[in-house]
């Protein structure tokens, strides 16, 4: 199950199905989400999905996004818990090899940067801080995978800003996704990367022909590109989906 404290401030439901957005802009360090089992993660049909090249593992959440500050989550595995076909030593070490080749390979950008801050015989936690929103590289935000544990706990740094972004049929295949960080100010060209795209801006923005797409929104790209400037540093998040 999870469990948080988080003051989501709003819920948009986008054409009354598919997408569900909601978000928090002002969290603090008392804020939190907790995860005490395996099966709840989303997308996974309320069943494990182990990484099929990686031994200690599994499939995360692909739904909560970190769009300013800093986030922090301790991966543990209590007495009774172990790794399904690792010890926790090769899971803790496998997650950290992982996490440098997403880095390496471009996955949080220039924009995050990611550290181990603590680790344990087990435990592992990692810090995310949005460090650059002058950003405008496109980059995969389909899967990330976590310690094969059944506890984590994030906290967050004051002034976060967190969003978590719902596809409410449930399904992985329509979880596609890609991010671009913009900059307050700065007119910029965003291009939709497949047929049925989708669109959410963290911050309001404003068209080329003076109109203004609301933050937290999800928006069906009907035209290939949206020019726009924010009115806030923010992030992009581009979803494929299924027809309307």
């Amino acid at each position: 199950m999870w469990q948080h404290n988080i003051p989501w401030s709003n819920n948009y439901l986008y054409n009354h199905k598919q997408w569900n957005v909601c978000h928090a802009k002002s969290l603090n360090d008392s804020h939190y989400s907790k995860r005490f089992r395996r099966e709840v993660i989303i997308y996974a049909n309320n069943s494990v999905v182990y990484n099929a090249n990686t031994e200690g593992l599994i499939q995360g959440t692909l739904s909560q996004l970190l769009t300013r500050g800093t986030s922090t989550t301790k991966f543990m595995w209590p007495a009774e818990d172990a790794p399904a076909n690792a010890t926790i030593t090769t899971s803790i070490s496998n997650y950290k090899t992982y996490l440098n080749q997403c880095q390496a390979n471009g996955l949080f950008g220039n924009s995050t940067a990611v550290s181990v801050t603590d680790e344990t015989a087990n435990s592992i936690t990692v810090e995310l801080k949005i460090t650059n929103h002058n950003d405008q590289s496109y980059r995969s935000a389909d899967v990330m995978y976590v310690p094969d544990c059944k506890k984590t706990s994030t906290t967050f740094s004051n002034n976060a800003g967190y969003v978590c972004i719902m596809n409410l049929n449930g399904t992985k295949e329509y979880f596609k996704a890609k991010q671009t960080f913009y900059t307050e100010g700065q007119q910029r060209t965003f291009k939709k990367f497949d047929n049925e795209c989708y669109v959410v801006f963290s911050s309001n923005v404003v068209t080329s022909d003076n109109k203004t797409l609301i933050e937290n929104r999800m928006y069906k790209m009907a035209n290939s590109e949206i020019t726009a400037t924010p009115s806030a540093n923010g992030i992009a998040f581009y979803h494929h989906g299924q027809p309307d």
